[in-house]
């Protein structure tokens, strides 16, 4: 099985290196519309064209996973506090 770098080759890294996700997973999780054939055939066509849109040609040819939904909200005051306490004896000892 090829990965999406080998199978997409220059509009993988065209999709990775503008940002069109605001993560590096979301394109690998997309799901092609038609073959990669057809896909690279269309990207070939139109990436030169002056108003091409990178964005518009992924949501037209993949279908594109929602972002997951986190319920992280960081780390509890109260740990933060223990890992302060615990810096602040280590430095005491080894600072």
């Amino acid at each position: 099985m090829q990965t999406p770098d080998t199978v997409y080759g220059a509009l993988f890294e065209a999709v990775q290196m503008n940002g069109v996700f605001a993560d590096s997973k979301t394109f690998v999780d997309a799901v092609p519309r038609s073959s990669p054939d057809e896909i690279m055939r269309a990207y070939q066509r139109q990436h030169g064209q002056a108003d091409f849109d990178l964005g518009s040609f992924v949501e037209q040819h993949f279908r594109v996973p929602d972002p997951a939904e986190s319920d992280y909200t960081g780390v509890p005051a109260a740990v933060q506090d223990g890992f302060g306490w615990t810096n602040g004896v280590l430095l005491a000892f080894f600072g």
